[in-house]
């Protein structure tokens, strides 16, 4: 009897060793030796359920690879976000290796301080995920061209490569209080070698001010 109990925990354990092992590769294998050699109405009832929960494990796919243009949505749509916070409207995602790292929006009033443009967030979010400063092969998305003060932090965070839509100079028709030093000029000062691909999805990035300027709270910085 002893025998026949140590044969009953064993085909037990030899089932849920199949189903977690299944579980990482998303086919949870049973083989015939358990079902066949220690047939029992609890064994099969207890395979079912196995065999049940790994139907219901979800797929582990990876993040399909961005657009260009899908980037900028993710930018835009983060500057919208804080729109509807009352926030001023620009947004900034970050890539690398064509897929998403970090978002953010400008949080300038949010949080009282001046530096929190998109990008400046944007980076800093970006450089806690992955743990260093050295952001080389990244590319960043911005919804307008960059602030000397951003230019700078991507400079210096090395990342090779900035798209943007708007320019500075439309946010500073919108009201916004510009350095207006553009990005080019910026590239010209440090020599960094930065490539810049200016006014993509421009249309869509200037309709941002607008969309703010509906809202009428007379934020700007």
């Amino acid at each position: 009897m002893l025998s026949a109990a140590f044969a009953g925990v064993l085909a037990v354990a030899r089932t849920h060793v199949c189903y977690w092992a299944g579980r990482w590769d998303g086919q949870a294998r049973f083989p015939k030796a358990v079902s066949l050699r220690y047939r029992s109405p609890r064994l099969d009832k207890c395979a079912a359920m196995c065999r049940s929960m790994s139907r219901m494990e979800p797929k582990r796919t990876r993040s399909s690879s961005l657009t260009d243009r899908q980037a900028m949505a993710i930018a835009i749509k983060e500057a919208r976000a804080g729109v509807r916070q009352d926030q001023s409207p620009f947004g900034c995602a970050i890539v690398k290796g064509r897929r998403l790292v970090a978002s953010a929006h400008n949080t300038v009033w949010q949080t009282r301080d001046s530096t929190a443009h998109a990008e400046m967030n944007a980076i800093r979010k970006v450089c806690r995920v992955l743990g260093t400063i050295d952001l080389s092969g990244c590319v960043l998305y911005t919804t307008c061209e960059p602030c000397p003060m951003c230019y700078s932090a991507a400079h210096w965070a090395r990342i090779p490569k900035v798209v943007f839509g708007a320019r500075i100079r439309d946010a500073q028709a919108a009201g916004f209080n510009e350095l207006v030093i553009p990005a080019s000029k910026m590239r010209r000062f440090s020599g960094d070698g930065i490539e810049l691909v200016p006014e993509f999805m421009h249309d869509e990035c200037r309709q941002l001010f607008r969309s703010w300027a509906e809202r009428g709270n007379g934020k700007t910085c």
